[in-house]
C-alpha cells in the first residue's frame, strides 16, 4: 500500500536549462523567457516529485509513528570508525536505543534526557558469543551481578558454582577426532570417509585421499578433514564435528562405520553413583607457577596416590626429592629409572687479585634471593646443601659451581667497589646422578665422582660385586675368580727418579711383607715393607734390564755365595757352576755320538731339513694362551718359515673359539713377515684362512662346505609353543654368516611385554646381536625379534594382544 496517494503533475517535455546568470539573477523587468525554459522547470519538478514518491514509499518512516514493513529494514553504515545505526524504541528522551556496530555487535542501552544512549549501561552481544551485561539472569534466577562472574579470560568469582549434573564443568574443542585402524595399504589405494550428522539417515559429506600422495583432504567449512596417509601407516585419522557417524570405504568398497571421539581439553566429571570425581584433560597438563615458571610446590593430601591405575604411594609411603623415607617398594619401568640434576654455574668475571671478596647471587622466583660470598685465593669455595661455588684463583675468568635449577639469572658484585656483572641465562642442567636402563643393561652415571661410602662419608665394611667379569673403560680387568685378593692393588707412579709401581699383596703397614714393582727404566725390584708403610730399599733385590743382579746377599743352591760387596766371588762361583754343568753335558754328548761318524753326521745335515715345526714337547711354535694377545701381530714376528699355531681359548685378531693350524710365510723384510698364509680350524670344525700380502692381512674367510644345512628344532618356553605342524627350526648357513629361522610359534595369552621364546645353544657364539621384523597372524602389526649375542636369548615383542602366531621366517647376519 503506497504512502503518497496524490497524483503527480505530469510534464514530459524536457525543455532547455536556462543559463547560469539567469538561474542566479532570476527574471528581469520586461523580459520574455523562451517556452523551453518553462518546459525545463516543469519537467524537472515532475521528475523530482516522482522520484521522491517512489523512493519514500519504500524507505521513509515517520519519526513519531509506527509502520508495518513488508520488506527488510537495512541500515547502511557510513564509516569504519565505530559508527552505529540507532533505533529508538521509545520517545527521543526516554526508553532504550538499539545499535548494530560495524563489527556486527548488537548493543542496547538506555537513552538519556539529551536523547543520546548511555553506553555505560549497555548490554552487548558479540558475533563470537561474548555477552557483556551488568546483571545476568537465566529463567528469572540471578547468576551474576557486577563482577560476580568467572570469565574465560580470567577474573575473580565471589559466589559459588553449584551443579548436580554428571559433568558439572567442561570445555571441549570444536571438532572430535577419529581413527580408523585399517592395516597398511599399497600406494594408489583410494580411501573414502563419509560423514552423517546425528539423527540423519543420509551421509551429507565425503572426502577422499590417495595412499602415498602426501595430500590430505578438507571440507569447505574446515570441520571435516582427512590427514595424509602413506603406505607405512596403519590408520586413517582426521577430525569431524561432534556426534557424526562415519563410513569408510577402500577403492569403492564400503568397509565399516564408526563414531568420532569427543576430545575434551578440560572437564570435571562425576561418576553415576556420585562416589567419584574426575579431573580430565585432552592435552598434557602442567602444574607450574605464573608463565610456566617452577611453582612453590604441590601438596596432594589424600590416603593414596595413583598413576595409570597403579598405587605409587599409600598414606605416608612417599619418597620426597628433598629427603624422606619410603616404607614400600619403588617400582619403575622408565628408561631413566632415577635422576637427580642441578644447575651448572659458569659466570664470567674479570680476573681479580687475591683477597677480593665477591658476592655471587641467584635470581629465583622473581628476586635476588640466594647469595654466597667467595674470596679470591681461598683454597675452598663457599656452599650450602644445594648451592656451592668452586674455589677461585687470581687467574680465573669464571665463577663456577652448582646451584638450584630454579635460578633464571646470576649476578656477581665486588663488595668493596660495587662493580658487578650480570648473566641473563638460566643455569644449564647438570646431571649429578641418574640410573639408565636399556633392553638388558643398567647404567649408573654421576656428574663428577661416584663415591660408595657409609653415612657421612665413613668407610663401608665392604663392597661386594657379584659379577662374572669386571671391566674398566671397556677392558676386562677381572674375570670370574681372578680377583681373589684380600687387599687392594695399588699402582703409584710418582716420577722418573727410580720410583716404582707397587703391588701390595699383604698388609700395607705391617713389617715383613714384600712389595714388588717395575721402575720407569724397566728394572724389576723386590723389597720388604717398612714398619711405617713405606719400602726398605736397603734390603732390596733388583734384576736390571742388562742382566745384572743387585742383591744384599746371594746364595746358590743354599750356599752363601756373596755378602754385601763380595761381587767377584759371586760371579766366579756362578761361572764355575755353569762351567761344571757345561762339561757334564759335553761328556754326555760325546758318549752319545760315538755310534756316528763325522761323515754320517755331515750327510744328515746336508740332506735333511732340520727346522722344527713344533717345540720339543709338541707345543706349537706360536702358542697364544690368553684372549688379550693379538695373534696376527705375534705371528709376523716369526718372519719367513713354516710354523704351527695354537690359540688355547681364542685370541684378538683370530677366532672366538679355541683353534689350531699353521702359518707359512714366504717373505719378510728382516724384521717381520710380509707375505704368507695362515689357516686355522676351531672347536666347531669351522676352517678359516687369512692371507698376508705386502704386510697387510686380508681378513679371515671361512672355507665353505657343500654339506646340507643342519636344521635344529627349537625348544620353546615362556608360553610359546610350535604351531600345528609348522615347527620352529634354526640353522647356520654354510659360510657361517647368516643365522636362519623358519616355522611358526604361537602363544595362548599374548602380552605387549618382550618375552624370551627360546635360547640358542651355547655353541653358537655370536659376535654381535641381530634383529628382524616378522609377520603375525590376525594382525597387521609385525612382531619385533631380537637375538642377544650376550645371552643367546631370542626375544619376541608383540604389538597386539590379539595376535596368535608369529611367523618366524627370516635370517640375520652374524659373525660366527
Amino acid at each position: 500500500m503506497a504512502i503518497f496517494k496524490q497524483a503527480l503533475p505530469e510534464w514530459q517535455k524536457p525543455g532547455t536549462k536556462p543559463p547560469a546568470n539567469m538561474l542566479t539573477n532570476g527574471w528581469q523587468s520586461n523580459q520574455k523567457p523562451p517556452a523551453d525554459y518553462f518546459n525545463w522547470f516543469f519537467n524537472t519538478t515532475y521528475v523530482a516529485l516522482k522520484e521522491i514518491q517512489e523512493v519514500a514509499d519504500k524507505e521513509f518512516i515517520k519519526r513519531d509513528g509506527s509502520v508495518t514493513m513488508t520488506s527488510a529494514l537495512k541500515f547502511a553504515l557510513g564509516a569504519d570508525g565505530g559508527n552505529i545505526a540507532i533505533i529508538n524504541e521509545s520517545s527521543k528522551t526516554s526508553g532504550y536505543a538499539t545499535a548494530i556496530t560495524k563489527a556486527g555487535i548488537i548493543v542496547t542501552a538506555p537513552v538519556g534526557s539529551d536523547g543520546n544512549p548511555d553506553w555505560t549501561k549497555q548490554l552487548s552481544l558479540g558475533r563470537t558469543g561474548i555477552l557483556d551485561v551488568y546483571g545476568l539472569t537465566i529463567k528469572g534466577e540471578a547468576i551474576a551481578l557486577a563482577k560476580d562472574y568467572l570469565p574465560l579470560t580470567g577474573g575473580d568469582m565471589l559466589g559459588t558454582i553449584a551443579s548436580s549434573a554428571t559433568t558439572p564443568i567442561q570445555v571441549r574443542i570444536p571438532n572430535s577426532i577419529y581413527t580408523w585402524n585399517r592395516g597398511k595399504q599399497a600406494d594408489g589405494t583410494v580411501i573414502k570417509v563419509e560423514s552423517r550428522p546425528a539423527g540423519a539417515s543420509a551421509y551429507t559429506q565425503s572426502l577422499e585421499v590417495t595412499i602415498g600422495s602426501g595430500i590430505g583432504a578438507n571440507s569447505a567449512d574446515g570441520n571435516f578433514t582427512i590427514n595424509p596417509v602413506s603406505s607405512n601407516d596403519a590408520a586413517v585419522t582426521g577430525t569431524v564435528q561432534f556426534g557424526h557417524t562415519l563410513r569408510y570405504s577402500v577403492n569403492g568398497v564400503n568397509i565399516t562405520t564408526g563414531q568420532s571421539v569427543a576430545q575434551y581439553w578440560y572437564r570435571v566429571t562425576r561418576s553415576d553413583d556420585g562416589s567419584k570425581n574426575y579431573l580430565q584433560f585432552g592435552a598434557p597438563l602442567d602444574f607450574s607457577g605464573i608463565g610456566g615458571t617452577i611453582g612453590a610446590g604441590i601438596n596432594f593430601v589424600q590416603a593414596y596416590l595413583r598413576f595409570n591405575g597403579r598405587d605409587i604411594a599409600i598414606k605416608d609411603e612417599v619418597l620426597l626429592l628433598t629427603g624422606g623415607e619410603l616404607a614400600g617398594t619403588l617400582h619403575t619401568r622408565a628408561s631413566i629409572a632415577y635422576t637427580g640434576k642441578v644447575g651448572e654455574i659458569k659466570h664470567y668475571f674479570p680476573v681479580q687479585p687475591n683477597g677480593t671478596v665477591i658476592r655471587f647471587e641467584l635470581f629465583v622466583d622473581g628476586s635476588w634471593s640466594r647469595s654466597l660470598d667467595i674470596t679470591v685465593g681461598d683454597s675452598v669455595g663457599p656452599g650450602t646443601s644445594d648451592f656451592f661455588l668452586n674455589a677461585m684463583s687470581n687467574k680465573d675468568n669464571y665463577i663456577t659451581g652448582l646451584g638450584p635449577l630454579e635460578a633464571t639469572k646470576t649476578r656477581a658484585t665486588i663488595i668493596a667497589t660495587g662493580v658487578n656483572t650480570l648473566a641473563g641465562a638460566p643455569l644449564q642442567t647438570y646431571w649429578w646422578l641418574r640410573i639408565l636402563r636399556n633392553f638388558y643393561d643398567t647404567c649408573i652415571q654421576a656428574g663428577k665422582n661416584l663415591i660408595f661410602s657409609g653415612y657421612g662419608n665413613a668407610q663401608l665394611e665392604k663392597v661386594e660385586f657379584k659379577t662374572t667379569s669386571l671391566t674398566q673403560n671397556g677392558k676386562t680387568i677381572i674375570t670370574q675368580d681372578s680377583a681373589a685378593f684380600t687387599s687392594a692393588i695399588n699402582f703409584d707412579y710418582k716420577g722418573k727418579n727410580g720410583n716404582l709401581a707397587y703391588a701390595n699383596k699383604g698388609d700395607t703397614t705391617g713389617f715383613g711383607w714384600l712389595l714388588a714393582g717395575v721402575d720407569p727404566t724397566g728394572n724389576l725390584l723386590i723389597a720388604p715393607n717398612s714398619d711405617t708403610g713405606g719400602t726398605d730399599l736397603s734390603k732390596k733385590v733388583m734384576i736390571e734390564r742388562n742382566g745384572c743382579l743387585n742383591v744384599l746377599n746371594l746364595k746358590i743352591n743354599g750356599k752363601q755365595a756373596a755378602i754385601t760387596d763380595d761381587v767377584a766371588y759371586a760371579k766366579s762361583e756362578a761361572i764355575l757352576t755353569a762351567g761344571l754343568d757345561a762339561t757334564a753335558k759335553s761328556n754326555t754328548a760325546v758318549a752319545t755320538s760315538n755310534s756316528y761318524t763325522d761323515t754320517e753326521v755331515s750327510t744328515v745335515k746336508n740332506t735333511a731339513q732340520m727346522k722344527k715345526i713344533t717345540q720339543d714337547d709338541g707345543v706349537s711354535i706360536l702358542a697364544i694362551t690368553n684372549r688379550t694377545t693379538n695373534l696376527l701381530t705375534e705371528a709376523i714376528k716369526l718372519k719367513k718359515g713354516y710354523y704351527t699355531v695354537t690359540c688355547i681359548g681364542g685370541a684378538v685378531g683370530g677366532m672366538a673359539e679355541a683353534s689350531q693350524g699353521f702359518a707359512q710365510f714366504t717373505e719378510d723384510n728382516g724384521t717381520v713377515a710380509t707375505n704368507g698364509t695362515m689357516v686355522l680350524t676351531d672347536a666347531n670344525n669351522i676352517m678359516k684362512v687369512n692371507t698376508l700380502k705386502a704386510g697387510v692381512w686380508s681378513g679371515w674367510h671361512q672355507v665353505i662346505t657343500d654339506a646340507p644345512l643342519t636344521w635344529t628344532k627349537a625348544t620353546l618356553k615362556n608360553g610359546y609353543s610350535h604351531f600345528a605342524s609348522a615347527n620352529v627350526y634354526f640353522a647356520m648357513s654354510s659360510d657361517g654368516k647368516q643365522l636362519m629361522f623358519r616355522g611358526t610359534a604361537s602363544i595362548a595369552n599374548p602380552t605387549l611385554e618382550p618375552i624370551v621364546a627360546l635360547t640358542l645353544p651355547s655353541t653358537m657364539r655370536l659376535d654381535f646381536s641381530g634383529a628382524a621384523s616378522c609377520s603375525v597372524q590376525n594382525s597387521g602389526s609385525p612382531a619385533r625379534v631380537l637375538i642377544d649375542a650376550n645371552t643367546n636369548d631370542v626375544t619376541i615383542n608383540l604389538s597386539s594382544t590379539a595376535s596368535m602366531g608369529v611367523i618366524l621366517s627370516f635370517s640375520v647376519p652374524v659373525r660366527y
